[in-house]
C-alpha cells in the first residue's frame, strides 16, 4: 500500500516517497481497471442489495465488453525491464538538490538571490525535449500527461509562468505553483538544468523530495518551459478565464419604459435579446 503522511508531517521522507512511487507503479494497472468499470453508470455508485445475486455476471459482462472493444491497457512491455532498473538506480543515487534546498531552508548554504522573470520569454538555455523523452525522465507517461492539465488550468490568464532565476547560480530555477487539491496553498518548485538535460528536481509538496520521477508540479514547470512553449497548439485558455469574459447582469439592468418612438436610442443599451 501507499504510505500517508503522519501527522503533522507535510512532506514524505525521501526514501518513504521512493517506496510509494514503486507501488503506484505497480498498482496503476489494478486502480485502470477499476476506473474503467467505474465508468459504467451502474457500477459508479453505491450498488442496491437488490443487485447482490446478480453483480458477478453484470462485472463478467461489463469486462468482456471492454476486453472486446476498449483499448488496451498496456499496448508495448518493451522497455518496462529498462525501466524498472533506471528506476532502482535513481532509488541508489543521492538527491543533491533536495538536500541543497534543506540547507537553504536550515540557512547552513549560503542564501540564494533570486529575480522574477516572465518564463515565457526568459531561460532560453532550458533544453528543449521532445514528449517521449519527457516521458522517459518522469519514468512513465503519467506525469506528462497530468503535467500538461494541470499548467493548462493553472497557468495565469496571460498563459505565462512566473518563474526566478537565481542570480548566482546560473543552472537553477524556482517557481511558486498552486497546490492541485488545495487553492489555499502552493509550493515551491525547485529545477536544476544544463542547457542539454534536466538535472534535477525539487517541491515542497508532500511527495516532493525524490527522484525517482517527479511530482505533478515539477512535472508541470519541465512540461511548459522544455516543451509546450515551443509548441503553442499544445497550450489552451483554462476554464476560469472564460469568467472574464461574462457580464453580470445588474451592470446592464437599464430596461427602457419610453415610446417606441425612441427605439434608436434603447438599441444602446440592449444586453441581449430574443431573436
Amino acid at each position: 500500500m501507499p504510505s500517508f503522511l503522519a501527522k503533522g508531517e507535510k512532506q514524505f521522507t525521501t526514501e518513504t516517497a521512493y517506496q510509494t512511487r514503486f507501488v503506484t507503479k505497480i498498482r496503476w494497472v489494478i486502480e485502470s481497471a477499476n476506473g474503467r468499470i467505474k465508468q459504467w453508470r451502474v457500477f459508479d455508485k453505491v450498488l442496491p442489495n437488490s443487485l447482490l445475486k446478480t453483480v458477478g455476471d453484470l462485472i463478467a459482462i461489463v469486462c468482456a465488453l471492454q476486453n472486446s472493444y476498449g483499448a488496451p491497457f498496456i499496448k508495448s512491455t518493451s522497455k518496462d525491464k529498462e525501466l524498472a532498473q533506471q528506476m532502482l538506480k535513481l532509488r541508489d543515487q543521492t538527491d543533491e538538490l533536495g538536500n541543497y534546498v534543506i540547507k537553504l531552508k536550515n540557512k547552513t548554504e549560503k542564501l540564494l538571490q533570486w529575480k522574477e522573470l516572465n518564463s515565457a520569454d526568459t531561460v532560453p538555455d532550458f533544453p528543449r525535449l521532445t514528449f517521449e523523452e519527457l516521458n522517459d525522465l518522469t519514468l512513465g507517461t503519467y506525469q506528462p500527461k497530468q503535467a500538461k492539465s494541470y499548467a493548462v488550468e493553472h497557468l495565469p490568464v496571460d498563459g505565462k509562468y512566473v518563474v526566478k532565476v537565481a542570480k548566482d547560480r546560473t543552472d537553477l530555477i524556482k517557481a511558486k505553483i498552486q497546490s492541485t487539491h488545495k487553492i489555499s496553498d502552493a509550493y515551491f518548485v525547485w529545477i536544476r538544468y544544463s542547457s542539454r538535460t534536466i538535472l534535477g528536481w525539487y517541491c515542497t509538496c508532500r511527495a516532493g523530495a525524490r527522484i525517482v520521477g517527479c511530482c505533478a508540479h515539477c512535472a508541470s514547470i519541465i512540461w511548459y518551459l522544455s516543451f509546450a512553449r515551443h509548441e503553442p497548439e499544445q497550450l489552451k485558455q483554462e476554464s476560469s478565464s472564460f469568467l472574464n469574459s461574462l457580464a453580470d447582469a445588474a451592470d446592464y439592468s437599464d430596461i427602457s419604459d419610453k415610446s417606441d418612438t425612441e427605439t434608436d436610442s434603447d438599441d444602446d443599451n440592449l444586453f441581449y435579446a430574443f431573436a
